[in-house]
């Protein structure tokens, strides 16, 4: 991972077409449990991040008329750990991640959702629903028909 905070939060603001206003949650977001000295990483924003694509994929499932279990089916494919890895992988979000030192620079597919969900936080607090949103299509994220 490059060590330059600015270079990196400016590399992944390139990936999403997205100027952070505030570059802090940006950064926050990307350092793992115990890393770029956050105590509790990025934790708090991947929990968030997992509500909010939850809540946004159900809210683009609802006006389908699709059932209840096509719905369910829709957010268990498309937000779990192993989907959002790959998700993250294919734009190259592993290179910007920064781990605890006890990783030795190792960044597991949890490691890598978990940066997903914080970054949907990010982009949630920092711009609102429609910056949320673009994000999520930049991710292929926003689809009611699954990965």
């Amino acid at each position: 991972m490059p060590v330059d905070r600015r270079e990196v939060v400016a590399a992944v603001e390139a990936i999403f077409g997205y100027q952070f206003r505030n570059s802090d949650i940006c950064w926050e977001a990307l350092n793992c449990k115990g890393a770029g000295g956050f105590a509790q990483g990025h934790t708090r924003l991947a929990l968030l991040g997992d509500r909010l694509l939850g809540w946004r994929l159900t809210n683009a499932w609802y006006p389908t008329g699709k059932s209840t279990e096509i719905g369910t089916n829709i957010i268990d494919q498309l937000a779990n750990n192993a989907h959002l890895a790959l998700v993250g992988r294919n734009i190259g979000l592993e290179a910007y991640i920064n781990s605890n030192p006890s990783q030795k620079g190792q960044i597991s597919g949890k490691m890598i959702a978990g940066t997903v969900e914080a970054l949907l936080a990010a982009f949630y607090l920092d711009g609102g629903v429609e910056v949320l949103d673009r994000a999520l299509a930049r991710l292929e994220l926003l689809s009611v028909s699954g990965p």
